[in-house]
């Protein structure tokens, strides 16, 4: 999946991939070394996300039902828990540094879009 925020123009990731099915949800990210900068992975139904048994920092956008972004969390560390978001809908996990550098805010609208390759 392509990422992109609509509001600043620019892209958040370009390979994201959406957990699907309980196992994968569970697991997410762990057990690999890094993400790559244009990887994410996408949580829908979430309000919430842990970085137990993880080995790097990420970054965490929140989004609504409409794709608005609701809470961002900048370098959650590992073997940490994220808040509760009550609006959030879509958790999306990204490198670390990528809010910044995709310049995402709150209330910036995004999207997501099949991934051309």
């Amino acid at each position: 999946m392509r990422i992109q925020n609509i509001s600043r123009g620019t892209e958040i990731a370009f390979s994201a991939v959406e957990a699907r099915g309980f196992l994968n949800r569970l697991t997410g990210l762990i057990g690999k070394k890094y993400l790559e900068r244009g990887s994410g992975l996408i949580l829908r139904s979430c309000s919430s996300v842990h970085t137990l048994w993880m080995r790097f920092p990420i970054d965490i956008i929140f989004a609504d039902r409409e794709l608005v972004v609701c809470k961002l969390i900048r370098d959650l560390k590992p073997w940490s828990f994220s808040p509760i978001i009550l609006s959030a809908h879509l958790a999306i996990e990204l490198p670390a540094g990528m809010i910044d550098a995709s310049l995402t805010q709150l209330k910036d609208q995004i999207t997501l879009t099949p991934s051309p390759f």
